[in-house]
């Protein structure tokens, strides 16, 4: 899965990760395709580091990542709960 975009201080920012690398696998499991990707992020746990496999300019290259949640927008205000 080519990397089309990283958001300034994202996950992916804070791993390392550039515009143009391709993953090929998250926490050890092949991501063939955008679904797989999606899939594979979607169930990975908020806070638990995995490893990320790359290509970058051809070559292999292993990241760490480490998922978050989203931001809340707006933030809740937490005084009227």
């Amino acid at each position: 899965v080519l990397v089309r975009a990283v958001y300034p201080g994202s996950p992916a920012d804070k791993a390392g990760i550039l515009v143009g690398d391709v993953v090929t696998s998250l926490n050890g499991q092949p991501v063939a395709n955008i679904q797989a990707f999606d899939f594979r992020t979607g169930t990975a746990k908020a806070g638990e580091t995995m490893p990320v496999m790359l290509l970058r300019g051809g070559a292999p290259l292993e990241r760490n990542i480490t998922p978050e949640l989203p931001p809340e927008t707006p933030a809740r205000d937490v005084r009227k709960l």
